[in-house]
């Protein structure tokens, strides 16, 4: 079995779970969100009737810049389904860092996609894509190019979100989801 340190490369290396592809946001424990850095207020989801902020997480910047420092305590106890493949060695190191890597291309080629056709360029979080992506298909009523653009862009996304759930949220929805 490989360590965990093996595990941490990997984690480090992916950041799906911090930038906004796999969670809107983060549950916090009560007071919690005093403890953590500043720039986590204005993160802070206020509308929430739980104690939580938004993604991505104001201290992902391409990796986690606070990973041996103060973080929310679910950052350093959440495990997906990735790492718990690798730990129990259904995955190789190597089969681990591929799905890492073309999970990133496949969100990067999505991101593109959008930018190529949307009317401006948004700092959208990547959980909201395909919702924002549904509202402009309702808008798009007689250009038909631009509304088969949109539909590909929102395929894409339900691939994306299938292998999400597969190699990255848990086995058990990812059979549901092929029930």
């Amino acid at each position: 079995m490989e360590s965990p340190i093996a595990e941490q490369e990997i984690c480090v290396k992916c950041g799906l779970c911090c930038d906004g592809t796999i969670f809107s946001g983060v549950a916090l424990e009560k007071s919690e969100k005093d403890n953590l850095p500043p720039e986590f207020a204005k993160a802070y989801d206020h509308n929430s009737e739980k104690e939580r902020f938004l993604q991505p997480c104001p201290a992902f910047d391409q990796k986690c810049t606070i990973y041996h420092k103060k973080r929310a305590k679910v950052c350093g106890s959440f495990r997906c389904q990735l790492l718990i493949d690798f730990s129990k060695n259904k995955l190789t190191r190597q089969e681990a860092d591929e799905i890492v890597k073309n999970a990133i291309i496949f969100k990067t080629r999505i991101l593109d996609l959008n930018n190529e056709i949307a009317e401006k360029t948004e700092d959208l979080p990547f959980w909201k894509l395909s919702e924002e992506i549904k509202k402009k298909l309702k808008q798009i009523v007689n250009d038909k190019p631009l509304r088969d653009k949109y539909e590909s862009i929102l395929a894409n996304l339900t691939i994306f979100n299938a292998l999400l759930i597969k190699h990255f949220k848990s086995s058990r929805k990812f059979q549901d989801l092929m029930r």
